[in-house]
C-alpha cells in the first residue's frame, strides 16, 4: 500500500463480509472464535463507525485514525479525516481487535452492554464524539442487530 492516498474512495462491504472479517481476525488475534455476544457487539460498534461496511475507506472497518506518517499507510476520507489503510478487511479487523481501547471494552462487549462498551471506548480514546451521543447510537445499532438475529432464528 502506498503511504498516503489523497481522498480515497469508499469501498462498500456487505455486512456478511464485515462479520466474517471480524470473526476470522478474532481467531488470528486471540486464538479462538469470538462468542456470539462479543461478535454482535463488535458488529454494532463497527456498524456505527462505517455503516456496516458501507463507508469503509481503505478497508478500514473501524475508522481507526492515523497520524501523518510515511511508516503507516493511510488515506484521507471525503470528510477530511486521516485513517489507516489496510490491505484487506481481515487485516483491518485484526488491527481493530488489537487496539487497547477495544480490548478494555471487551468485558462490556461480552456482557452485551453497548452503553458500557461505548463509555469504555471513549475512556480509551477510540472516538472524539460526545459519549452520550455515541453510546445512544451504539445501543440503537446493537438493538437493530439483535432484532435481526431474532428474526433470522425464527
Amino acid at each position: 500500500l502506498a503511504a498516503t492516498v489523497a481522498h480515497a474512495k469508499r469501498r462498500q462491504r456487505a455486512r456478511e463480509q464485515v462479520t466474517t472479517a471480524l470473526a476470522l481476525a478474532h481467531v488470528d488475534v486471540f486464538g479462538e472464535a469470538p462468542s456470539a455476544e462479543r461478535l454482535l457487539m463488535a458488529r454494532a460498534q463497527v456498524g456505527l463507525e462505517v455503516g456496516h461496511g458501507k463507508w469503509a475507506y481503505c478497508n478500514n472497518l473501524g475508522n481507526i485514525g492515523a497520524k501523518r506518517s510515511r511508516k503507516v499507510p493511510s488515506c484521507v476520507t471525503k470528510g477530511g479525516f486521516r485513517v489507516r489503510a489496510y490491505a484487506s478487511p481481515r487485516a483491518a479487523a485484526r488491527a481493530y481487535w488489537r487496539l487497547a481501547s477495544v480490548r478494555k471494552a471487551l468485558p462490556w462487549f461480552d456482557a452485551g452492554d453497548p452503553v458500557g462498551a461505548a463509555y469504555a471506548l471513549k475512556r480509551g480514546g477510540y472516538y472524539t464524539a460526545p459519549a452520550e451521543v455515541y453510546a445512544a447510537r451504539m445501543a440503537a445499532v446493537h438493538k437493530e442487530l439483535l432484532r435481526a438475529v431474532v428474526r433470522g432464528s425464527r
